[in-house]
């Protein structure tokens, strides 16, 4: 009797054959977040009317969009990191 017939195999959370699809949707989200910021900044110029919470929270999910984004990307072109 062997220890492995309890097992079962692996599926990973995201299929292979999606990778270029979210990386896709999540680079466009990443850009969205950078415009928003971007406007947040030119529309708000004085410091008093300027928020570092909203500041932070904008920058913040543009990045985790983008970073998440370019590592589908990269695994959709086969680079596995």
């Amino acid at each position: 009797m062997s220890n492995l017939e309890g097992f079962t195999a692996f599926e990973p959370l995201v299929l292979p054959k999606d990778f270029l699809t979210h990386a896709i949707t999540l680079v466009l989200l990443a850009f969205a977040s950078l415009v928003v910021f971007i406007s947040y900044e030119v529309v708000h110029k004085t410091r008093k009317s300027r928020s570092i919470v909203t500041e932070f929270t904008i920058a913040s999910t543009a990045s985790v969009f983008l970073g998440t984004g370019i590592l589908m990307a990269m695994l959709a072109a086969g680079l596995y990191v």
